[in-house]
């Protein structure tokens, strides 16, 4: 798993979904009820989870 979460694969993934998350969040559903819209809390409390389970 630490071989993984280190690798250029994962960092290129992680990016795309990223984007992927934004663009259909911001752009893609302006006038629709999206999933997590601007400022994007539930994207934020995914990445300090995430940040937070990195440190050990």
């Amino acid at each position: 798993m630490a071989a993984f979460g280190g690798s250029w694969s994962f960092i290129v993934l992680f990016g795309i979904v990223l984007a992927a998350w934004v663009s259909v969040n911001a752009w893609l559903l302006p006038n629709r009820e999206v999933f997590d819209p601007y400022p994007f809390v539930f994207l934020n409390l995914i990445l300090s989870m995430l940040a937070a389970s990195r440190r050990r």
